[in-house]
C-alpha cells in the first residue's frame, strides 16, 4: 500500500529511471506533460525506443491515438487537454504531506485522481460531499452521466478508495484512447511504421466536408430526445435534390444510394457516417437521416451528402444549440409530427429513417412538417425525471395533447394520459387532415409533475396545404 502511495508522489526521474537519463530537456518536458493520461504500456515503448527520431514520431502517433478525427489538421482534443489540465493543477494539487498515507511530497493536480477524472471526463454533473477527515479539501463524490455514466469518490487528498485504484486510473486513460487502428510498432528499439501509414484516406463524404461544395440543393431539419447513455439525441432530417444523381429501379421505385456524414464540433466533438437507399419523389427530391448522441450545448453542425457514384454532394452547415436534459427535474424532448410510425423486427441500415428507430418502432417524419388534407397526422413525444414521490417510490405525471388553429380554438385534443416511470412518452392518432381548413397549426404537449406541482410545456407547428 505504501509503496503504491509513495509512487504518486516520487520525481519523474524516479517515475522513468532508464527512460530520462537517455532525453533531452524537451522530451522530459513533453512526458512531463503528457503524464497525467500516458499508459503503463506507453512509458515502456516509449522507453524503449533508441533514437531521438523515433521518440519524435511516437510523439506524433501518441496524439493521434487520441484525435477524434484524423483528418482534420488540428487535434481538436489536445487544446481540450491542455485546458482540463492547466485547471486540474491550479484546483487539486495537494498542497502538502499525508504522513499518515506514506505520502511525503505534494502532488500536482494533473496527477491526482481528481485531476485524472477531470482531464478525462470534463466537469462531473453533480458533486457530493462524503464524510471524512478535510485533508488538502472535503471528500466528495463526483456523479456523471456523459461522457460515461458512474461515480467517483475522494478521499481529502483528491484520491480514489485504494482498492482498485489502479485499474481504475488505466480505464480511465484507456477511454481516451480514440483510433485503435493507429497503434505503435516497434521492434529491438525502433518505430517500424510511421504515423502517415496508419492515417485513414477520406472517403467521399469525409473530402465533401473538407473543401464543401454544393452540387444540389440540401437542407437539415434537427429533433431532440434523451438517449440512454444521459446525452441528448439528435434525430437530423435531410431533403435534397435528386436531380443529376444515380438512380436505379427498386422493385418499381425510384431509388439513389446517398453517403450522409455528420460532424457536430463544440461541447463534445462528435461524428457519424451512414449510407442510405433513399425514394425518390417524382418532383426529384429525397429524404434522409442521421443520429448524433451529444452533450448539452453549443455546436457548429456540418452534415455533407453525396452520390457515391457521380460523386455529387453538397453540404449544410447551421449552428445548433443542444438541450440539456438532466436538469434534475423534468424536460420534454420534441414533439414529433409525422406522417407515419412503423414497427419493425429487425433494423434496415438503409432504410432512409433508420436513425428515427427507437426500439422496435421506425418515426416517418415529414420535412417542414408540412402534410395535404389527404394525409393523416400522428404525433409522437416523450418526456423525462418527472419528480420521484417519497413514499410510493414513483413520478406521477399527467401529459395533456391539444392541436390549436392559427386563429385561435381547439382543433383537436386528445385525453389526458398518466404516468409513473422516469422516461414516459406517447403517440397520438392517426388524425384525420380531411377537414383540417388550410393553414398553420400549433401543437401543444402540457404535462403536469403531480409530485413536483410543476406544470411544463412544449410546442411544436405544421402546416396542412391543398
Amino acid at each position: 500500500m505504501i509503496a503504491r502511495r509513495l509512487s504518486l508522489a516520487l520525481s519523474t526521474a524516479f517515475l522513468f529511471p532508464s527512460l530520462l537519463f537517455a532525453l533531452d530537456k524537451e522530451e522530459k518536458q513533453w512526458v512531463e506533460g503528457v503524464k497525467p493520461m500516458m499508459l503503463a504500456d506507453e512509458e515502456k515503448l516509449f522507453g524503449a525506443l533508441k533514437s531521438k527520431e523515433d521518440r519524435a514520431e511516437f510523439q506524433k502517433i501518441f496524439w493521434a491515438r487520441r484525435d477524434p478525427d484524423l483528418l482534420t489538421p488540428l487535434n481538436e482534443f489536445q487544446a481540450t487537454y491542455d485546458e482540463r489540465r492547466a485547471k486540474a493543477k491550479q484546483d487539486y494539487s495537494m498542497k502538502g504531506p499525508d504522513n499518515d498515507a506514506g505520502i511525503f511530497l505534494p502532488i500536482p493536480g494533473d496527477q491526482s485522481d481528481c485531476g485524472l477524472v477531470y482531464i478525462t471526463l470534463g466537469a462531473p454533473g453533480t458533486v457530493t460531499p462524503l464524510d471524512g477527515d478535510k485533508k488538502t479539501r472535503k471528500p466528495e463524490r463526483w456523479t456523471y452521466t456523459t461522457p460515461v455514466r458512474g461515480d467517483f469518490s475522494f478521499d481529502g487528498h483528491c484520491r480514489f478508495p485504494a482498492h482498485g485504484a489502479d485499474k481504475t486510473r488505466e480505464q480511465l486513460k484507456q477511454f481516451l484512447i480514440l483510433q485503435t487502428d493507429v497503434n505503435y510498432h516497434v521492434e529491438k528499439g525502433k518505430l517500424t511504421k510511421k504515423l502517415d501509414e496508419m492515417l485513414p484516406k477520406p472517403g467521399p463524404a469525409q473530402a465533401l466536408l473538407l473543401q464543401p461544395r454544393q452540387d444540389f440543393d440540401l437542407a437539415n431539419q434537427p429533433a431532440f430526445v434523451k438517449i440512454q447513455e444521459g446525452g441528448t439525441g439528435l434525430f437530423g432530417l435531410l431533403k435534397g435534390d435528386a436531380t443529376g444523381l444515380t438512380t436505379s429501379d427498386v422493385a418499381g421505385k425510384k431509388k439513389a444510394k446517398i453517403l450522409i456524414r455528420a460532424e457536430a464540433k463544440g461541447a463534445s466533438n462528435v461524428i457519424n457516417e451512414r449510407e442510405a437507399l433513399v425514394d425518390v419523389t417524382a418532383d426529384n427530391k429525397f429524404l434522409a437521416s442521421y443520429r448524433l448522441g451529444l452533450r448539452a450545448g453549443s455546436y457548429e453542425l456540418k452534415v455533407a451528402a453525396v452520390d457515391p457514384v457521380s460523386n455529387k454532394g453538397s453540404v449544410v452547415t447551421q449552428s445548433l444549440e443542444v438541450p440539456d436534459y438532466n436538469t434534475g427535474e423534468l424536460t420534454i424532448g420534441t414533439l414529433f409530427a409525422l406522417e407515419d410510425i412503423q414497427e419493425t423486427t429487425a433494423q434496415d441500415p438503409l432504410n432512409p429513417y433508420s436513425a428515427f428507430e427507437i426500439g422496435n418502432v421506425r418515426l416517418v417524419p415529414r420535412f417542414g412538417n408540412v402534410f395535404k388534407q389527404s394525409d393523416s397526422l400522428q404525433i409522437s413525444y416523450q418526456f423525462y425525471d418527472p419528480k420521484v414521490d417519497e413514499t410510493t417510490k414513483k413520478p406521477a405525471a399527467v401529459a395533456k395533447l391539444q392541436i390549436l388553429k392559427s386563429t385561435g380554438g381547439v382543433a383537436a385534443e386528445a385525453p389526458e394520459q398518466e404516468f409513473d416511470t422516469p422516461v414516459a412518452g406517447s403517440a397520438v392518432g392517426p388524425v384525420p387532415l380531411a377537414k383540417y381548413t388550410p393553414g398553420k397549426y400549433k401543437v401543444v404537449l402540457k404535462v403536469t409533475d403531480k409530485v413536483a406541482q410543476k406544470d411544463y410545456t412544449q410546442e411544436a407547428t405544421f402546416e396542412v396545404a391543398k
